[in-house]
């Protein structure tokens, strides 16, 4: 047995609880990680308060958690690449769901990768998020060194990694945040940093690249790109799915640019790359606060409330 997060119906953070529930085992092309810590991630806040339960169902009760670090445990048949023992950071993938705001979590051996030596496994909790900012910046936008860029919600998870990278690619990095946390991202590299609260999106200039992590506003923003721009929206506006949606089909065909969306499914040279990143001392963890397992319930509260700077863990004793 293991103590797992659990919840039995949708609702707020309250309805989070720490139960010990069967360990799991892994089966061919898995491996089953003895998780040391996690972070808390929009989208699982999102599916725990209900607002995509056509999507995540009425079958409880249900899981949280989404990215980890730890050891692993035991190895599936057919793993090779790993041992027991190894120190790993992952994601659970876009089909594995929730679940590793556990003690342990089985998880498909190509969405592990191995951690940096010398890395802190609480602080490397932060990172494995970061693959999104590679994936979006490196894939999707093709980033060239020179050309301006514009992270929206710059101090949170995904955006305080692209502010990063988008440094360490030779970018000229605009950070929007909130004025609490203007300092804090001009610590991780922004040219220049604006309070999102003070300035009309159109009074912020032309950019090559958008990166955008809330998914309102995508026509105001898109209207930012430069001739041969590219905007990447990491997020839905939950409020209005549909429009968000019939828009990024519609920005296809229409105006300036498309916009192009995706969610993070990291793979193996995902995280061989994020490692470099690491090493190369491009990317450091940023971690706001670290709760412990059966505080699950006040960090998620705490992202709800915003103002996050980087990252809130959870550490798994």
């Amino acid at each position: 047995m293991m103590k797992a997060v659990l919840y039995d119906h949708y609702g707020g953070p309250e309805v989070l609880n720490v139960s010990r529930v069967p360990r799991p085992e892994p089966t061919a092309g898995e491996v089953l990680v003895k998780v040391r810590a996690f972070s808390v991630n929009g989208s699982e806040l999102a599916v725990r308060a209900g607002r995509l339960r056509l999507l995540s169902g009425r079958t409880f009760p249900k899981r949280v958690g989404l990215d980890f670090t730890g050891e692993v445990a035991a190895l599936g048949v057919a793993v090779t690449r790993f041992a027991a023992g190894d120190r790993v950071w992952g994601v659970l993938g876009r089909t594995s769901g929730f679940g590793s705001a556990a003690e342990y979590v089985t998880v498909p051996a190509e969405r592990v990768g191995r951690l940096p030596d010398g890395l802190d496994p609480v602080d490397a909790a932060a990172l494995p998020v970061a693959t999104t900012a590679i994936t979006a910046l490196r894939d999707k936008a093709g980033l060239r060194p020179g050309e301006r860029l514009l992270v929206r919600g710059a101090a949170g998870g995904v955006g305080n990694a692209a502010v990063q990278l988008g440094r360490a690619y030779g970018a000229e990095v605009t950070a929007l945040a909130r004025a609490a946390n203007l300092d804090f991202v001009r610590g991780l590299g922004a040219h220049k940093a604006v309070d999102h609260q003070a300035v009309r999106p159109a009074e912020l200039g032309r950019f090559d690249v958008v990166l955008d992590t809330a998914g309102t506003d995508l026509r105001a923003f898109r209207r930012l790109l430069a001739s041969g721009g590219r905007m990447v929206t990491l997020a839905f506006d939950l409020n209005r799915p549909a429009a968000t949606l019939g828009y990024l089909a519609a920005s296809t065909v229409h105006g300036r640019g498309r916009v192009r969306y995706f969610s993070g499914n990291p793979t193996r040279e995902d995280f061989d790359d994020l490692a470099r990143h690491v090493v190369e001392g491009k990317l450091s963890p940023a971690v706001d606060t670290v709760f412990p397992l059966e505080e699950t319930a006040a960090a998620h509260r705490a992202l709800e409330a915003g103002g996050v700077q980087g990252k809130y863990v959870v550490r798994v004793a």
